[in-house]
């Protein structure tokens, strides 16, 4: 299981926590935690990947979604979704998926 001190795992399938909903407005997801009545904002990267992790698929298929559609390096893909579930992992949003 990662901690938010580690890298998150491209084979990991991560879920957003239950207390959270999302909608995409004009192409970013906007994020509230019913629990903390905090809100977030992604951008449009930020967003398929988001879509990515509410399907509960692994994050290796946000890098190739990414690659897919704005036609970056996997290098650059993997990069950001790193980046990305990092961040959410620390701030609590996402957790591993438990199967």
């Amino acid at each position: 299981m990662s901690t938010p001190s580690e890298a998150p795992s491209l084979e990991t399938a991560y879920r957003p926590r239950a207390e959270l909903q999302s909608t995409v407005m004009e192409g970013e997801a906007v994020i509230v935690d019913l629990k903390s009545n905090l809100y977030f904002t992604l951008n449009s990267t930020g967003t398929l990947v988001w879509e990515t992790l509410e399907r509960g698929a692994p994050l290796r298929e946000a890098v190739a979604r990414l690659q897919e559609h704005f036609e970056v390096t996997e290098a650059q893909a993997r990069a950001d979704v790193e980046s990305l579930a990092k961040e959410l992992l620390s701030s609590g949003l996402i957790h591993p998926r438990a199967d």
